[in-house]
Order: structure tokens, then sequence, then C-alpha cells
């Protein structure tokens, strides 16, 4: 597979729009970035370089990558000016610091973008979440609306037809259905089928786990869900194991990037261990051999 986006990049660059101010121009960038990579950070170096400038730029990136790439392709922009900054996140999935951006305009105000968090969001037709929505403290740090993002949006060709209505919409039905009166099975069953087709056959695995996990399982799976993920040695090929449990009952579903969001087993995901597939953090083993003494 050719995950080389360097073309990509240099024609996001090329291509924005002159007639727009320049909250627009780095809007165009940043969605359109956000389009065209994937966060991978468990197969990369955080010390690798990367430039707007290489040959060849791969696809997935981790958050100090991105950051670097919206650098480069802001500060091309006349009068504005974009700094990469350490950000306070959860050290638990990060090796080093978490790197958003900070980009200062001609006036003197300044919005910080953070594109790793929004890449599940632009990759699944969902308004952005992280596009001048934080306040760093600074009096210059400009706050932009998600109604200023959709005129935006509108005026730049992006689809503004987004799925947050229709999620919102599907997610109050769902909490006003007689759900409960269902076995437990067929109602995640039936909630599932509702939900997935939300996620985009465009996305990678992380984005689209990550949509998953904190978009559409949010105030619509009912139950405990334990989450691994098992990986394919010979081509790190990856499956997302959903294990979601009542007091009594559970039900197995996974996703891949080739078979997407369906129903599992358990009986499956132990082939795959047993062909080699292995879990990095061995959670999943735990959970196994503790079922088999229930």
């Amino acid at each position: 597979m050719n995950d080389n986006i360097a073309d990509k990049i240099r024609w996001i660059i090329n291509n924005i729009p002159q007639e727009t101010n320049e909250i627009e121009k780095i809007r165009w960038v940043y969605i359109n970035l956000g389009k065209i990579i994937s966060y991978n950070y468990k197969e990369l170096d955080f010390k690798t370089k990367v430039s707007i400038n290489d040959n060849y730029i791969s696809k997935y990136q981790t958050c100090i990558q991105v950051s670097d790439l919206l650098n480069e392709m802001l500060n091309s922009i006349d009068g504005i000016s974009c700094v990469s900054v350490e950000r306070q996140m959860d050290k638990k999935y990060f090796d080093e610091a978490h790197r958003s951006n900070v980009v200062t305009l001609s006036t003197g105000e300044r919005i910080v973008l953070d594109l790793i968090y929004d890449l599940p969001l632009i990759q699944n037709n969902c308004q952005t979440k992280n596009f001048g929505f934080f306040d760093d403290g600074d009096i210059n740090t400009i706050i932009i609306s998600t109604f200023e993002d959709k005129q935006m949006d509108s005026k730049l060709g992006f689809n503004t037809d987004y799925n947050d209505n229709r999620l919102r919409e599907l997610k109050y039905n769902l909490r006003h259905q007689d759900l409960d009166l269902l076995p437990f099975e067929e109602r995640i069953d039936y909630i599932i089928n509702q939900i997935k087709p939300f996620i985009s056959n465009d996305c990678d695995f992380v984005e689209a786990t990550n949509f998953i996990d904190n978009e559409l399982f949010i105030d619509t799976i009912s139950g405990f869900v334990i989450r691994h993920n098992i990986i394919n040695p010979d081509n790190n090929e990856r499956i997302r194991v959903y294990i979601i449990s009542d007091a009594i009952d559970k039900v197995w579903y996974t996703y891949s990037n080739s078979e997407r969001l369906h129903k599992s087993s358990e009986a499956t995901v132990v082939k795959y261990i047993s062909d080699g597939w292995f879990n990095r953090s061995g959670g999943l083993y735990n959970y196994i051999e503790k079922a088999k003494g229930r």
C-alpha cells in the first residue's frame, strides 16, 4: 500500500484559497491535513524528523510529527506564525509530552490547535472540537465557536452536513426506546447495528477505534466495555477486541480495517491468539484465563 502523502501535502499548500482571511486559510490546511494523516505512535520513533519538503511522508505519524508538519504548512501563509507547544495530557498514552500548535495571527490574536484529537472527527464527518476551542490562559487567545467553524467550512467547500446532529438524534431515540426489555445480547446487537453506519470506510484503525470509543459507545452501550488490541506480528495488522458485559452475559465484537466493526466470539479471539496474534499489555490473556475458571 502506498502511504506517501508528500504530494497531497504540497497540494494543500499550493491550493490555499486566496480570497479568505487568515483563520479560514488555517482552517483549510487543518481540515485537509486531517483527512489524509493517521496517528500511529506505536510504530514510530518520536525523534524522527519530517518536513513538507521530503519526497516521502508517511500518512502514519505521531503527535510530534503532525505538529511539526502543521507548523511548516501554516508558516507558509503570510502574516501568521505557528509554533509547537507541549500540552499536558494523560501520560498513560504518551511516551513523551503531547504536542499541539499555537498560531499567532497578524493581529496578535492566538488560537490553539490540536489536530491529533480531531482526526477521528474529521475523518468521520463530525465537527471539530480542537480548532480554537482551548483557552490556554493567554490574554490574546481567542475561542472559535462551532457556528464559526460551520461558516468557514461552507465557504471553503467542505461538507457541512455533519454527522453530529444525526448521532445526537440516534442517541436520543435509543434512550427513549424500551431496549431494557430485550435480552442483553440482543440489545447490544441492536444498538451496534444502529451506530456502526457512522464509521467511515475512509478512516484508519486508530481514528476508527477512537471514534467508536469516544463518540459512538458513549451514551449508547449499556454495560461494562473492556477493550484490547491484538496484533499480527507478521504485518502489524491490528484488531480491536470489545467485550461488552453486564452482571451475567457478555458479547464480543471486533474492529479491523478489513472487516470493520462486527460480531465476534471468545472462541474466534482465542483462535487469533493461538495463531500468533499478541496482546501487548497481556490483559486480554488474563481476562480469558479468568473466564475459564468462572
